[in-house]
């Protein structure tokens, strides 16, 4: 038997994400999250394209915790 899990993709921008979205015909909400970060620094609940294109707008070379650039996100189901 096999075992369900949560699709992610690694994405960098709303472009990426929204295509994963797309192609795999996955509904918001999703979960967006830096893939360098600690705890729950970056998360976000994203229930559209408006939130989606603001948390790229806001995180996009942001710094995490420890001082680096986010420049990749994790975006799971």
């Amino acid at each position: 038997s096999s075992l369900r899990s949560i699709r992610q993709e690694k994405v960098r921008d709303a472009q990426v994400t929204l295509r994963w979205l797309s192609e795999n015909e996955i509904q918001y909400p999703i979960i967006l999250k830096p893939l360098r970060s600690a705890g729950t620094d970056g998360v976000s609940l994203i229930s559209n394209k408006t939130e989606l294109d603001s948390y790229f707008k806001k995180m996009n070379s942001s710094r995490n915790v420890m001082g680096e650039s986010n420049t990749d996100f994790l975006a799971q189901e």
